[in-house]
């Protein structure tokens, strides 16, 4: 086995680790803290998780069941994902930093 390759299947099994973790993180979200979707940093976490379970699924199916990932609707369904796990990678900052400014007030 090649280096290359040997890289290539750590990857996959990287991606289903990480589809697992995320996966968890929103079962047990549910299922521990019901309530945590109502509060903003909530909805940043939660949304952040579904996104990149949503970015993993296909990686995943290709690996498991072949699924081609060279097809344009593939192309605007990854874009989509990444943007929406961009987005709320920036609505968790803003939400801390707003956060910040707001105990500093708070202090003064």
């Amino acid at each position: 086995m090649t280096q290359a390759r040997l890289a290539a299947e750590l990857i996959n099994d990287g991606v289903v680790y990480a589809l697992a973790a995320s996966v968890a993180f929103l079962v047990f979200a549910v299922l521990l803290d019901p309530k945590l979707f109502r509060s903003p940093i909530g909805q940043a976490l939660i949304t952040l998780d579904a996104g990149l379970l949503l970015l993993y699924v296909p990686s995943v199916l290709h690996r498991f069941f072949g699924l081609s990932l060279a097809s344009i609707a593939f192309s605007w369904y990854y874009l989509g994902t990444v943007l929406l796990v961009g987005t709320a990678v920036w609505w968790r900052t803003w939400i801390m930093v707003r956060a910040q400014r707001r105990g500093r007030t708070r202090k003064d």
